[in-house]
């Protein structure tokens, strides 16, 4: 593995604050513990020795990072219910709700929102059943799934095909940094 010898190993001639990790070549960053409000390390069943394991926040279970929501109306084949740019190169875990409303949405609605990074489908076809057809709303779960994203990719939910002209197309799409 290379090693970046810009980076200063912690040791008694060279000590670096706090303590850090090195997970790539170039790539430095600080090592959480978590801990009480006098600094004791909390105990964890994972520890052999009581102390608890240390964790880096900026990946799975930390806060969400992008979050948005939107709607569509009569949409055209390929037309956008909401879209989000995390910005941050990385892998991503994206997942959501979908929803369909209108007066007379029709079975075509079934199955007719994707999931894609641009223009190309992450999720061709969500599954997404329609049960009514008379001002009803259907609720539905975009899965979630893990993206490699650039710093400029585009996550969107699309309609696949046209929709009903009197239909509401919702869309709501959460993103964290997993890796």
């Amino acid at each position: 593995m290379t090693v970046n010898t810009n980076f200063n190993a912690q040791g008694s001639t060279s000590p670096v604050t706090g303590a850090y990790a090195q997970p790539a070549a170039g790539i430095a960053e600080a090592v959480v513990t978590p801990a009480d409000p006098s600094g004791n390390a909390y105990a964890t069943s994972l520890a052999t020795s009581g102390v608890a394991n240390l964790q880096t926040a900026a990946y799975r279970d930390s806060l969400v990072t992008v979050q948005a929501g939107s709607k569509g109306s009569s949409l055209s084949a390929g037309g956008t219910v909401v879209s989000i740019t995390p910005g941050t190169a990385g892998l991503w875990e994206v997942g959501g709700l979908i929803a369909i409303t209108g007066t007379t949405v029709g079975t075509v609605e079934t199955n007719n929102m994707g999931l894609g990074v641009g223009t190309v489908p992450a999720i061709a076809n969500i599954t997404y059943p329609v049960t009514g057809t008379a001002g009803s709303t259907n609720i539905g779960i975009i899965p979630p799934v893990v993206l490699s994203l650039t710093n400029s990719s585009v996550v969107n939910v699309t309609a696949v095909a046209a929709a009903t002209s009197s239909s509401v197309y919702s869309a709501t799409l959460v993103a964290r940094k997993v890796g």
